[in-house]
């Protein structure tokens, strides 16, 4: 069950949980009674301001640059949002590999489902040309042709091609069904070369994406078999993997990330992983960075000398990105870091020089530096700053000369060195580039598109973003790339600047990453459209698995086709922007491209009822785009009320009536139902007490009506599958067993609505029955693969589904009851010459219905006439309004009939309206036109069109305006005037300048009188110079009429400044200080006035003792006067004073301070410059004296001061001794000690404290007497080193066996005892005991400090082990438990051994050893070696068809070798018959025995259905050279072969033949019928011909006399009265039509006279039918 998976995956999380969800990152998350809860609107706020969701959209010039090039930041973006757990943050996608592990091997079910068994298989359907994102190449060590590649998709699995040199080559896919197939890297052991390893996850994008890996794969076989290592299931993203011969054994490096987003891991293992025994278990090697964890690696390469090199990329902690590393024992590195702020390095290293290594370096997302070092790393060259190193440069001008990457350096970047020449290297990016000078200079080898530039160049065009390049073993001159288009070939390396040399090589490779898909209505049709991942929308067209085209480029999203007119097509880019085609897809149109609003993969969806095409807009809002089958598209917004966050779901409902029905979800849980949304939208919630819980809604899925509605949703974390039967009045889960995994499509059985599929993380998974309150649900993915779906389609005409994989291309399938169309009905089609009309006018409408109707029946609600049998029909309509039109059509076969709703719109005429206008005035600006009702409309100024109104062109007077609307062909106009009055003409004189400090005077320069002033200063016509300030005022006048224009003057006043005057201030003064002449007034020339001034003099002793105001006035030469005062004091003198002095000690020196007034001078013993020397001073008791001089005369004052000693102290202040040793410090002549640090101490407060000496240190010591002065020493402490000794780990030996000890940490080594040891005096003696022993080591450098350590050596003796013979087994017997060993409980090991279990198939064929390893008690393990030869299984091969049609003969079935037995549905006696098995995929089981194995071997057949031809309708008696019409009724997608024995095929129209016989008396006519799966049915009519028989009387019969022959107005038929049975006569044109009524006949006895008056002229043949026997005769009409 999904709870239980969901309980046992977060079980030892929930600590975790408990402190990082309710987090300030998750403001949403709340607790109530201990439950986590998700607050709606706050989670929509989150969302709508989540950094991923307001992204700067892509601007039309950066969507022309980048055309086909993928945003993948974006798509990881919006796939990590929809996906996350809302409760932690983020996508939980490990949770899917418990689910994968109970999947595999289980991909079926019990229903009806494609996919549900091996008998109804989803089809695979390609593209078989185009590829997808391709990390992962490698060439197969194994084939000596070096032709075999190995290549893995990023979502879509291993595959490999046999030989990729060859272009019709196809690839073959190994496994579907690993539990995961997000491969990203493969390596092959150098050693033993059937072992590879293949890594998984993409490391490249945001954490928690669908390309999330789980580990390495093996193989020991080459291939045939692969197990995924349990000890690397916790490996999330592996970026690279290499294999290094160590001493000849292959030790496996893996270069392993994790990523982090918002402070969560994906994934707890990061570094460089190393495993010595092929993957059993690995230790990390990569050292810490200078910061948080360790280095990530990103490439990495083994040069010729065997060292391994690794480019790192940032960590998850964001660190060590950028640099290069290297070692030569694969423990050891060597770190630099060749580019300051790098984040990414790829490396390159050259096979033939072991000196030379090529990298280029990523930083901020674009190539900052390509880099080359010649000596092994000791330096390197860097392009920035090097003449011999440059970085290519690309001919497209929307990629940088700077950046060839162009800003995706972190996704798509590779190089690769030639293996032929050191200084040829390619490189790619978007491009590839090739330089043959070490990177001097490049040439563009590889162009994306034919845009711009690249249009002149002459090279291949390759798919963009490269990320993978191998040369092929041996060849310098070619290579293969793998990029986001598959793998491409290149057949010479050297020419490729100017030659097509590049070729793709996807044929059959399947990885193309879709999102949606579309098909086109018609039975059997193989049309389809499905969006792909930067391979824009493909469009298929072939049966089975084919070629694909683009129909448009870019990115492909959501497209569709009109399933009532599939002419009519669209694709989408990204957001709004979309294509639209009008004739079937062979060209498209861009009619929006609205680069701002909506997602990124954009959800749309199509009314085909309505022609509407519906797509997200914002947070709000929806795109209408109408009338899609018109001329042009007209699109309009919807505001749907209440919906707070983008549409993530759109569905419109096809029950939907006159007007069209949507239902909208979003990303937060939200549900909306939008009726009349093709008119006036009326929104209703449909989830209005959130049932459905807050996450992304995928899908909305109408079942049997509006009401039944299944809701899916993308979240992990959530309930993901909901349903209602009421339309939503309420909502049940119908989660049942589902896994916890995104949910993205559902789909309704049509046919049994109970059964439903849906699309997930892993394929599809169905339940038989949806109706049960917890279904149980299954994976449906037989002929599928563990793929994530995006979407399902389905076809109602034949019930096929379409499914859209991320990773593995299209598949198709059918639930296993078809739904056939009934055979020969008619097919009602109509069409109209305009469906838009006023009232009045007439409709052309014209039938185009199939299967050859015989009669019609229209009805025209609202017109005239009602109803019509006419093909051509003309109706008027004199009403308003919306109007259905109904055509039945009628044949031999039935019926059909269709209704097309609000087909015809009647438009009354127009009612104009206009409002009326204001007056204007001859200086009026310029008005523009307006108040017309309805919009749209022309309007007219005294009877010229016109959008404004100039009045002053106009001048005085009455003016007409007329309004004119236009509704098809009615129109209506309305009418009004505008007047239009002469201005006044105003002027204003010049005003005299004025003072800025001057008073304020009225206005009455303007005319004429009894206008209004303004601007600055002014108001109410008074201007006031000190508002208005200094300078030129331009003010206005402004008069108004009496009809209420209005006209202004404008004029200046000019206000000059007032002089800006200043006064110094002066003094201080005595009393009786002299007068002084005053000069401190500016500007210079003004007066002085005041106490004691007299001209310019001021005289201290007139002004007397107190603080006086002088003042200063001056005027300018504008006449503008201004003053300025300052104050000045005179007095009569100060007195000195100074404050006590506190005790210093002997050692202080400070300024002196306390005297007052200020400015005075200290003076006294230890004084100089006003600073106090207590040390100079000398202890004991002073006099400071303060002295003040001013102009009034000398003051002084006094104080004392009292000078404390300070201590002398002895202590030593040097100490050297051993780590671990005491040393006693005596410290005297002080009264109070103080040590810091107090570390080691015994006391830190006292002389004489004793020390242990760990470590080197300096103590600081401060001694005081009592008095408080102190002094302070220094007391530097050595430690001296005590070597740390470490031995080797204590010994576990066998007798005889030798041994060697090792001790580091010290510089000489003793040994103790010296017994059995070659030197003692060494680090590492060699030794050999017969007793168990424990030596001691001693260690000592050059000083007096030693260490010691001991290593016990424990001597056993050996086991005596034996093994039985073990007998032969098969390559396809199952695994073998091995037993035989003396003594018991030993481990096996060996070729295809596991936990003591021999696989066969593992293992290989041949002859294997097996080594048997074990100990007897006591005693040491010994070995035991057994061989065991596993010989060749039979190989069966087929020989029978794919597919074979039901009503085909029974099937003999050949396989070699022969001799074995057949199982399976319609398998008898050898023969597989079609007819027994029935329609559907059907597995044929083959077993067979040969050179003692048994093989069984599995062969699928799909019988497909064959339509039974109806009887040839026509005459089978008939004249000599006549001509006739024969046919049969049509099934859709059939084709028709006429063939006639005795006559000529004059014309053949499918069902229909037209035979002119010749002059035999038998004719026969044979028809074909083929279907759209091609199987055929054959029918034959067999002919009577007879010579036409003329004359007055004709016997037709014995007793049976027709005549006259020919005829006028009536023919008579005399018929013997021997002839007692009923007679029943017919009358048939030459096409076959009987045409004789019943009425037209009358008997008297045995004459029945026939009246043919009304038929034309020609040949008919009369029946007479008399019994059960039909007489005929040719009859000629002539008038």
């Amino acid at each position: 069950m999904k709870r239980f998976l969901y309980t046992q995956i977060l079980i030892a999380g929930i600590v975790l949980f408990n402190v990082n969800v309710i987090a300030q990152d998750l403001p949403y998350l709340y607790k109530e009674n201990g439950e986590v809860k998700i607050d709606r609107e706050k989670y929509g706020e989150y969302l709508r301001n989540h950094p991923y969701n307001n992204r700067k959209h892509i601007s039309k010039a950066e969507l022309k640059a980048m055309n086909k090039q993928d945003r993948p930041d974006l798509a990881w973006e919006q796939e990590f949002l929809r996906t996350a757990d809302p409760k932690t943050g983020r996508p939980m996608s490990e949770r899917l590999w418990p689910v994968l592990r109970i999947m595999h091997g289980n991909n079926t079910n019990a229903g009806a489902a494609p996919g549900s068994s091996t008998s109804n298989k989803w089809t695979e359907r390609g593209p078989n040309n185009v590829g997808g994102r391709t990390r992962a190449l490698l060439f197969d060590p194994n084939d000596n042709s070096k032709k075999k590649v190995w290549a893995g998709g990023v979502t879509g699995g291993l595959w490999y091609n046999n030989d990729i040199t060859s272009s019709t080559s196809t690839w073959v896919a190994v496994n579907d069904f690993w539990a995961n197939i997000a491969v990203t890297c493969i390596a092959f052991d150098p050693v033993v070369k059937n072992t590879m390893y293949v890594g998984t996850g993409e490391g490249w994008g945001g954490g928690g994406t669908s390309s999330r890996g789980a580990g390495i794969w093996k193989t020991t076989n080459g291939g045939s078999s692969w197990t995924q290592l349990t000890s690397t299931t916790d490996f999330y993203y592996v970026n690279d993997i290499v294999v290094r011969n160590e001493s000849g054994t292959g030790v496996v490096y893996a270069g392993v990330t994790r990523a982090n987003y918002k402070g969560k891991f994906h994934g707890n293992k990061e570094g460089m992983y190393r495993s010595t025994n092929g993957g059993n278990s690995w230790s990390q090697v990569m050292p810490s960075t200078s910061s948080s964890g360790v280095y990530a690696p990103a490439d990495i390469e083994i040069a010729k000398d065997n060292r391994i090199w690794v480019g790192s990329r940032n960590n998850a902690f964001g660190n060590g990105g950028g640099s290069v590393l290297y070692s030569d024992n694969g423990t050891t590195w060597t770190a630099t870091t060749v580019v300051s702020g790098g984040e990414r390095v790829e490396l390159a290293c050259a096979p033939t020089d072991s000196s030379i290594v090529y990298g280029i370096v990523e930083k901020s997302n674009k190539v900052e530096e390509i880099i080359r070092t010649t000596n092994r790393g000791t330096s390197w060259l860097v392009s920035s700053t090097s003449s011999s190193l440059t970085e290519p440069s690309d001919a497209d001008t929307g990629i940088p000369n700077t950046d060839f990457s162009r800003g995706q350096a972190f996704y798509d970047l590779i190089a690769a060195v030639s293996p032929g020449n050191k200084d040829t290297v390619v490189v790619g990016g978007i491009d590839l580039f090739m330089s043959t000078n070490g990177g001097t200079t490049w040439k563009q080898i590889s162009k994306w598109s034919n845009n711009n530039n690249l249009r002149n160049l002459t090279c291949s065009q390759v798919h963009a973003d490269q990320h993978q390049l191998v040369f092929r073993p041996g060849k310098s001159n070619e290579l293969i790339v793998g990029n986001d288009g598959g793998v491409y070939y290149c057949s010479n390396l050297k020419t490729s600047e100017t030659s097509n040399n590049f070729s793709g090589r996807n044929r059959g490779y399947n990885v193309t990453q879709f999102y949606a898909g579309a098909m086109h209505s018609s039975v059997g049709s193989n049309s389809m459209l499905a969006g792909a991942q930067d391979n824009g929308t493909q469009r298929f067209s072939s049966a089975g698995m084919n070629s694909t085209t683009m129909a448009t480029s870019g990115d492909g999203a959501f497209c569709h086709i009109d399933q009532s007119n599939p002419t009519h097509q669209s694709t989408s880019y990204v957001r709004n922007s979309i294509y639209r085609s009008t004739n079937s897809g062979a060209g498209f149109t861009r009619f929006i491209n609205d680069l701002t609003t909506g997602k990124f993969i954009n959800p749309s969806d199509y009314d085909d009822k309505h022609n509407i095409l519906y797509s997200s807009k914002t947070n709000s809002t929806l795109y209408r785009h109408s009338n899609f089958t018109g001329g042009s598209v007209t699109t309009s917004t919807i505001t749907i009320t209440g919906l707070t966050n983008e549409a993530s779901a759109i569905t419109a409902s096809p029950y939907s009536g006159t007007t069209s029905t949507v239902f909208v979800g979003n990303d937060n849980g939200q549900l909306f139902k939008v009726t009349n949304a093709s008119t006036t939208p009326v929104i209703s919630n449909i989830d209005a007490s959130n049932n459905v819980p807050s996450g992304s809604i995928s899908c909305i899925e109408l079942g049997a009506s509006e009401n039944e509605i299944l809701v899916t949703i993308f979240n992990y974390g959530t309930v993901s599958v909901w349903y209602t039967s009421n339309g939503g009045t309420s909502w049940v889960s119908k989660e049942g067993n589902l896994p916890d995994m995104p949910i993205r499509w559902a789909l309704f059985n049509p046919r049994n609505r109970k059964e439903v599929i849906v699309a997930t993380e892993l394929g599809i998974w169905a339940t038989t029955d949806i109706s049960v309150s917890s279904p149980t649900w299954a994976a449906s993915n037989s002929g599928l693969a563990n793929v994530r779906v995006d979407m399902l389609q389905y076809r109602s005409s034949d019930s096929l589904i379409m499914v859209s994989t991320h990773g593995r291309g299209v598949f198709t399938g059918r639930f296993k009851t078809p739904v056939a169309p009934p055979s020969g009905l008619p097919v009602v089609k109509f069409g109209a010459d305009k469906t838009t009309i006023c009232v009045g006018e007439s409709v052309t409408f014209a039938d185009s219905s199939t299967n050859n109707p015989t009669s019609l029946l229209w009805t025209f609600t609202g017109g005239t006439p009602l109803t019509s049998s006419i093909a051509k029909p003309v109706v008027t309509y004199s009403t308003a309004g919306s109007y259905a039109v109904k055509l039945k059509a009628t044949n031999a076969n039935g019926s059909d009939s269709s209704t097309k709703t609000a087909f015809i719109t009647v438009n009354a005429a127009p009612n104009a309206g206009l409002s009326a206008f204001s007056a204007l005035c001859t200086n009026s600006p310029n008005q523009v036109l307006a108040g017309g009702t309805p919009s749209g409309g022309t309007y007219f100024v005294n009877g010229t069109p016109a959008t404004t109104i100039n009045p002053s062109s106009l001048g005085v007077g009455t003016v007409t305006i007329k309004y004119r609307v236009q509704v098809g062909s009615c129109a209506d106009s309305a009418t009004q005037s505008l007047t239009i009055n002469l201005a006044p003409n105003v002027t204003a004189t010049a005003v005299s300048p004025v003072c800025e400090n001057g008073p304020s005077f009225s206005l009455a320069n303007g005319s004429p009188m009894g206008g209004v002033y303004s601007g600055p200063g002014v108001s109410a016509g008074m201007f006031n110079p000190v508002t208005a300030g200094s300078g030129t005022k331009s003010l206005s006048y402004k008069v108004t009429g009496t009809n209420n224009c209005a006209d202004s003057a404008a004029f200046s006043i000019v206000v000059n400044a007032k002089p800006n005057v200043a006064l110094s201030s002066v003094g201080p003064f005595c009393s009786g200080s002299s007068a002084i002449t005053l000069t401190n007034g500016t500007p210079t020339g003004g007066n002085y006035s005041g106490p004691g001034v007299t001209g310019t003099s001021f005289d201290p002793s007139v002004a007397g003792v107190g603080t006086h105001t002088i003042k200063y006035i001056f005027t300018s030469s504008a006449s503008c006067t201004d003053s300025a005062t300052t104050s000045v004091n005179v007095s009569a003198g100060s007195t000195a004073s100074l404050s006590p002095f506190s005790p210093v000690c002997a050692d202080t020196v400070f300024t002196l301070s306390g005297g007052s007034p200020t400015g005075g001078v200290y003076s006294g013993p230890g004084v100089s410059g006003g600073v106090f020397n207590a040390n100079v001073a000398g202890s004991g008791v002073h006099t400071i004296i303060y002295t003040t001089t001013s102009s009034c005369g000398t003051s002084s004052d006094t104080r004392s001061i009292a000078v404390d000693s300070v201590p002398t102290v002895s202590v030593t202040k040097s100490v050297q001794d051993c780590e671990g040793t005491t040393f006693q410090f005596n410290a005297t002549g002080a009264a109070n000690y103080a040590w810091s640090p107090a570390t080691g101490l015994s006391n830190a407060t006292i002389g004489n404290p004793s020390l242990a000496i760990t470590s080197s240190l300096t103590y600081n010591l401060t001694s005081s007497y009592n008095n408080g002065c102190s002094t302070k020493d220094t007391i530097v402490v050595t430690a001296l080193n005590t070597p740390v000794v470490t031995a080797n780990s204590d010994l576990a030996l066998c007798i005889g066996d030798t041994f060697q000890l090792s001790a580091s940490g010290a510089t000489n080594f003793t040994w103790s005892p010296t017994t059995g040891l070659n030197n003692s005096s060494i680090a590492n003696p060699l030794g050999a005991v017969a007793t168990s022993i424990t030596y001691i080591v001693t260690g000592k450098d050059t000083g007096k400090c030693f260490g010691t350590d001991t290593v016990n050596v424990d001597v056993k003796p050996k086991s005596i082990v034996t093994h039985n013979t073990i007998s032969d087994v098969c390559i396809s017997s199952g695994p073998l438990t091995l037993a035989g060993g003396t003594p018991s409980g030993g481990a096996y090991s060996g070729p295809g051994v596991s936990g003591g279990v021999f696989n066969p198939s593992a293992a290989g064929l041949g002859v294997h050893s097996i080594i048997y390893s074990a100990n007897e008690a006591g005693k040491c393990v010994a070995n035991a070696t057994v061989t065991i030869t596993v010989l060749q299984s039979p190989t069966v091969v087929w020989n029978m068809p794919n597919t074979i049609c039901e009503n085909e003969a029974p099937l003999s079935l050949v396989t070699t070798p022969s001799g074995g037995t057949y199982m399976g549905a319609g398998v008898s006696g050898g023969q597989f018959n079609p007819t027994t098995a029935g329609v559907g995929f059907h597995e044929i089981t083959y077993s067979v025995t040969a050179l003692g194995c048994l093989a069984t071997e599995k062969r699928e057949v799909e019988v497909v259905p064959a339509s039974v031809v109806s009887p040839i309708q026509g005459l089978n008696n008939v004249t000599k050279k006549g001509k006739y019409n024969y046919q049969v009724n049509p099934i859709n997608g059939s084709g028709y072969s006429w063939f006639i024995t005795g006559g000529t095929v004059l014309s053949s129209a499918n069902n229909v033949t037209t035979v002119q016989w010749g002059n035999a008396n038998n004719g026969k006519i044979m028809v074909v019928q083929t279907n759209g799966f091609g199987c055929t049915d054959t029918t034959e009519l067999l002919v009577n011909v007879n010579a036409l028989s003329i004359g007055d009387e004709v016997e037709i019969g014995e007793g049976i006399v027709l005549y006259p022959n020919p005829a006028d107005k009536t023919v008579s038929l005399k018929i013997d009265s021997k002839h007692s049975d009923d007679v029943q006569i017919r009358l048939f044109n030459n096409s076959g039509q009987q045409v004789l009524d019943e009425g037209s006949v009358t008997q008297q006895g045995e004459m029945f006279e026939i009246s043919i008056a009304e038929f034309s002229n020609g040949l008919y043949l009369l029946q007479a039918e008399i019994g059960n026997t039909a007489y005929s005769a040719t009859l000629v009409i002539k008038h």
